[in-house]
């Protein structure tokens, strides 16, 4: 294979969503040539960020449009791309490593021995090797479980979140599957991730990999994720809400690698944080095993918990027999603001889509 191409392709990803930087161990070469074919990988740096018909795609690539559709439609069948079909129309924008390739690769490709290879060093490269260049995702807290008296946005309300969209799937958990793969399998419910509008749409009827529910599903989703301990993460600008991630403390590499910094808070992106009423506490330790960030510690009869590591996903307080625990609001100068459109890139709005495709109706 030619490495010149591969290397100049993991430069082209790299522009895009939060990244994909080179490492030492050029693992990322090596999951680029299981990925894409040396004719693919070519085709892919003519695609951008935003959606492009398939005749100008095949002008870039200097080829006739016939060719170029059939090397587009195989890679969009491998999760290469984020395509869209339009009035027998084609459009194709490149699907980024996250959220995107990684995801796809984990779903399509389990039973590829070359990718499982492979998924085992991906595993170090995203733990100690990768650097995202923004912010991934936003913590919320389960349902109800902030005080009455705080004021509660509707960016977190999840379930005002889902009753206000109209096309929703769920697909099985990507993080779960790379887990499948390396011969650590969790037990968590497979299907667990949300997501909406165009990557609804890209899931259910293009890949084939997730299928559609109604509001009533996703809502009894989100209530089996936090039976199950899961933490929600939300994905989107503050424009909309793309998708809900429902993330395991074994799986998800993002908890994986918050849990890795002495101060997870300052990672993680959430505007509450956990108080502890030691009048009410038993000390029984039930919070100590539900933590994800391993915020709390029992030394003695005494409960304590470290406020650096609250990620405010709220998983504690729905579980505490005595109702010691509470989610509080942090101070106005440390809560975050949902992500600004023009500074938040890792999932590209249904919106933004939508833009494209109508920019081309005008022309």
């Amino acid at each position: 294979m030619d490495d010149q191409l591969y290397h100049q392709l993991r430069e082209h990803v790299d522009q895009y969503s939060v990244g994909f930087n080179a490492s030492e161990s050029q693992v990322e070469i090596e999951f680029l040539k299981v990925l894409f074919t040396e004719e693919e990988a070519r085709m892919y740096l003519h695609l951008r960020r935003h959606l492009q018909p398939a005749h100008i795609i095949a002008e870039k690539a200097g080829m006739e449009l016939a060719e170029a559709e059939r090397i587009l439609t195989g890679m969009l069948k491998k999760g290469l791309t984020f395509p869209k079909i339009k009035e027998d129309a084609r459009y194709y924008s490149v699907a980024p490593f996250m959220h995107g390739l990684l995801e796809h690769a984990c779903l399509l490709m389990a039973d590829n021995p070359e990718f499982k290879e492979v998924a085992k060093k991906l595993q170090k490269y995203l733990a100690r090797e990768y650097k995202p260049k923004g912010r991934l995702v936003r913590t919320i807290p389960v349902e109800g479980q902030v005080s009455p008296d705080l004021p509660v946005a509707p960016y977190y309300d999840v379930v005002k979140i889902i009753q206000g969209k109209d096309k929703i799937a769920v697909t099985p958990c990507a993080c779960e599957a790379k887990t499948r793969i390396i011969d650590k399998p969790c037990d968590q419910t497979k299907e667990m991730c949300i997501s909406f509008g165009f990557y609804a749409e890209l899931y259910a009827e293009t890949l084939k990999i997730g299928r559609y529910i109604s509001q009533e599903e996703a809502i009894a989703i989100i209530k089996q994720a936090e039976e199950e301990g899961l933490v929600h993460q939300l994905a989107g600008d503050k424009r909309s809400v793309e998708g809900i991630c429902n993330c395991c403390r074994e799986c998800c590499g993002i908890l994986k690698s918050f849990k890795f910094f002495p101060k997870p808070a300052l990672m993680a992106t959430s505007d509450y944080v956990v108080q502890l009423n030691k009048e009410e506490c038993i000390s029984c330790g039930t919070c100590v095993e539900r933590c994800p960030m391993d915020a709390f510690t029992e030394g003695g009869d005494v409960i304590s918990v470290d406020p650096g590591r609250c990620i405010g996903c709220g998983l504690c307080t729905t579980t505490c027999p005595t109702e010691a625990l509470s989610l509080e609001i942090q101070p106005e100068e440390k809560r975050a603001a949902p992500f600004q459109p023009e500074k938040y890139d890792f999932i590209r709005s249904t919106l933004d889509f939508e833009a494209d495709l109508a920019k081309y109706a005008e022309d």
